[in-house]
């Protein structure tokens, strides 16, 4: 689980027809125990997943690896719009 995917941390770089992406930044990335969940809050506040900001007790529920999803959706949708997305600063 990448955890704190953006556009910030694809790294392209050219190969024979065009370039490749792959993504850098990986200090807070895990692999997740056999639940498939992981607890820990972590990761660019304004660029996280809607499930780890709005949570009412202050406490990290457990999530999936659909927080990368997000993360891949905001990516691409940056790429087409051609400016950042969810992740204001």
């Amino acid at each position: 689980m990448q955890r704190d995917m953006k556009i910030a941390n694809v790294l392209l770089y050219p190969v024979s027809g065009g370039l490749r992406a792959k993504l850098g930044d990986l200090g807070i990335a895990r692999f997740v125990d056999g639940s498939g969940y992981a607890h820990t809050n972590v990761g660019s506040k304004s660029c996280m997943a809607p499930e780890l900001l709005f949570k009412a007790d202050h406490k990290t529920p457990p999530y999936t690896s659909a927080v990368d999803v997000w993360g891949l959706g905001d990516v691409i949708l940056s790429l087409v719009i051609k400016q950042h997305c969810s992740c204001i600063s």
